[in-house]
């Protein structure tokens, strides 16, 4: 059981470290070079992971941030209009990577869901082997 298991979650983390820094925005390589995968170290692993590094500047973390194309209000502050006062909602803020004419929205969670179909591939396999290796 464990080693087939084991095989499938190392190689899929393999796999999705590979995609996510081949799919990362590209300016300086901070977002790809801070892209790592990690799997359980117990003898029949529960989990596997890979993580998007923490390539960020005065707080702002820039592989999520592209990742989501995330809008936010820039503020909201009080603007006085003549007597009354209001709430002033400023322009939302759309994140995007000028680099390469290619979209940054999903680059992270897309590598999550091309493991998803690789892992629907594979997981029959390992069940045969598993199935083969308790009917001995």
């Amino acid at each position: 059981l464990a080693k087939p298991w084991s095989a499938l979650l190392h190689h899929l983390a393999a796999v999705g470290e590979a995609k996510a820094k081949e799919r990362a925005p590209k300016l300086t390589g901070a977002v790809a070079a801070g892209i790592s995968s990690k799997v359980d170290a117990k003898p029949v692993p529960l989990w596997a992971r890979v993580t998007g590094g923490g390539a960020s500047r005065g707080g702002f973390r820039y592989g999520y941030s592209l990742n989501i194309g995330h809008r936010r209000p820039r503020g909201q502050g009080i603007a006085s209009i003549g007597r009354k006062r209001t709430k002033a909602v400023e322009p939302t803020i759309i994140f995007h990577y000028r680099g390469k004419k290619k979209k940054t929205k999903g680059w992270f969670t897309g590598t999550l869901t091309s493991l998803r179909k690789l892992a629907k591939v594979e997981m029959p396999k390992v069940v045969a082997e598993i199935r083969a290796a308790w009917g001995r």
